[in-house]
């Protein structure tokens, strides 16, 4: 991994930390800045895979999944960011499918690096942690205070797992 792509991971985490802040201090306002910034990422995200796409990797093999990628994140970002005009039970509920898809990728990543024989536990853990709050904020449907708060208990978790992943140690392979 790249000091710029460290950095950056330090970053996103530190914004997600003030997004759990935010919820925490303010719980309904504070999951609705949540869901207007998570929109906007992922609008501006599906935009960069698209210029990516056409201005490189339009050329390479495979390349038409990164186009699908990005439309795929541009229209769920519009649809996230279109939430923020519904009640907050819905964006507590779509905040909250987001952490269980999230847990699950984690999870099937890490049984792919344990075939790989590479490090698979942590990953795995990660995965785990962000299914069990959002399992347990489906028993606790009824209290959008609860969802908020395991809601920002999943922002640090997330959190977290960036800052150890952009301090870990790397292997460099050089080659000639």
């Amino acid at each position: 991994m790249s000091a710029t792509r460290r950095v950056l991971m330090i970053i996103g985490a530190l914004l997600l930390i003030i997004a759990g802040a935010a919820i925490v201090i303010e719980p309904y306002y504070g999951l609705e800045i949540t869901v207007t910034c998570v929109g906007i990422f992922l609008i501006f995200s599906g935009i960069r895979l698209m210029v990516y796409f056409y201005t490189m990797a339009r050329h390479m093999v495979g390349g038409v999944i990164i186009l699908y990628k990005g439309l795929i994140e541009l229209d769920f970002g519009a649809f996230i960011f279109s939430l923020s005009e519904l009640p907050k039970y819905y964006a507590a509920i779509f905040i909250i499918a987001i952490f269980v898809i999230e847990g699950v990728k984690d999870v099937l990543e890490a049984i792919e690096s344990k075939k790989l024989q590479s490090h698979w536990r942590f990953r795995a853990s990660a995965g785990a942690v962000k299914m069990a709050i959002a399992l347990f904020c489906l028993f606790h449907v009824n209290s959008l205070r609860t969802i908020s708060y395991m809601i920002c208990l999943c922002l640090f978790n997330s959190a977290l797992v960036m800052i150890v992943t952009a301090l870990r140690r790397t292997a460099i392979i050089y080659t000639n």
